[in-house]
């Protein structure tokens, strides 16, 4: 193990290395979630380091010995953070990067996502993400513009809470970052074309909202107070013709006008919301998915028993897609319930007068 932790040092090149006199060196041990632990829970070996002016630089590398943290400490309990901190994907791909001051986030910060595209960038002042910030997906396609408070909103005096007697604490014990969406807003799909825009002021959504279909479409457009529609809201079908128009007072529909999908005034009747419905000679789905998913019979005798939690998306036109099993006793009831809903039927979820996807949840229990 000392020869692991003397490659360590080796290769990272470390600018004390230079030095006549040896720095003082304190060995650490990390867990996968970057908890101190010891020697025989570690997951990855770590050094701290004795720095001029009696900073601390705390460096930790995967078992193929690439680079996993570089962080600085003010002291030699490594409880205060001061300065640089990165954070590392495997193969040297940066995960984290920023600067602590006083424990407290500050300054520029990013990430990426493990393929080493560019993730998330902003500003960040007393722990308070600021200004604008930019997402990308993992192809590099801008996901979002946000914004949060400005600088001169942000509190002052910020203190990290966290427990320095805490031996085990997370190296990352006392971040508590605070985002608070505040200004113009912009989303995108996938393919790059705009998905919603509007403004925030402190978390409500204010003002004209709208929203686009993936290529481009208009999907809907309104106006908010305080985060609730209000006044006039106009739905569009995929086909970009209008799909309802409906007037909000204090947050509920007063008024509704629904259109086809060639833009024809149909009446002031149609669903606003409506989930995906099973389709069968039932009054109620969900009594009869219980006398309908029987206790397997090789659990007969057992005393196995639990719920099984599934997922799945309706499509907009009926299709099951993307089914799940998220959780599960034994996978004999996972069977049963598997074999039940592929053998359903459904109508597609509606929602402002349109077909909609639909991803719905189920808990079915195996209790005797």
């Amino acid at each position: 193990m000392a020869r692991l932790y003397t490659v360590i040092i080796l290769f990272f090149s470390l600018p004390v290395a230079a030095q006549k006199k040896q720095p003082d060196t304190v060995r650490k041990y990390l867990t996968s979630d970057l908890h101190f632990t010891t020697r025989a829970n570690m997951d990855f070996p770590a050094l701290a380091i004795r720095q001029p002016e009696d900073r601390w630089l705390l460096v930790s590398a995967y078992r193929d010995t690439n680079v996993l943290l570089r962080a600085w400490f003010r002291d030699e309990a490594l409880t205060i953070k001061e300065g640089p901190f990165v954070l590392y994907h495997p193969k040297r791909i940066k995960a984290i990067e920023g600067t602590y001051i006083d424990n407290v986030r500050q300054g520029l910060w990013k990430a990426w996502h493990p393929n080493g595209q560019l993730k998330d960038s902003g500003a960040i002042l007393n722990n308070y993400l600021v200004g604008r910030w930019y997402s990308w997906n993992d192809s590099g396609k801008l996901q979002s513009i946000t914004s949060y408070l400005h600088p001169d909103s942000i509190p002052g005096l910020i203190v990290a809470e966290f427990d320095p007697k805490d031996k085990f604490r997370s190296i990352m014990a006392g971040d508590k970052t605070t985002s608070i969406l505040d200004g113009p807003t912009i989303t995108f799909h996938s393919d790059g074309s705009p998905k919603d825009s509007g403004q925030y002021v402190k978390e409500s959504k204010e003002g004209i909202w709208k929203t686009w279909n993936k290529g481009g479409t208009p999907e809907s457009m309104g106006t908010y107070v305080h985060n609730s529609p209000q006044g006039e809201w106009e739905y569009y079908h995929p086909n970009g013709q209008r799909s309802t128009r409906e007037v909000y007072a204090n947050g509920k529909v007063v008024k509704l006008d629904c259109y086809d999908e060639q833009g024809n005034f149909t009446g002031n009747a149609c669903p606003i919301q409506k989930p995906p419905v099973a389709q069968g000679r039932f009054l109620d789905f969900e009594k009869y998915m219980l006398d309908n998913i029987f206790w397997p019979t090789e659990l007969k005798r057992s005393d196995i028993q639990g719920d099984v939690t599934v997922t799945f998306t309706i499509s907009a036109t009926g299709e099951m897609k993307d089914f799940r099993i998220i959780r599960s006793p034994h996978e004999a009831m996972s069977r049963e319930v598997t074999e039940f809903f592929k053998k359903q039927k459904w109508s597609p979820a509606v929602s402002h007068n349109r077909l909609i996807e639909f991803t719905v949840k189920y808990n079915i229990p195996f209790y005797r």
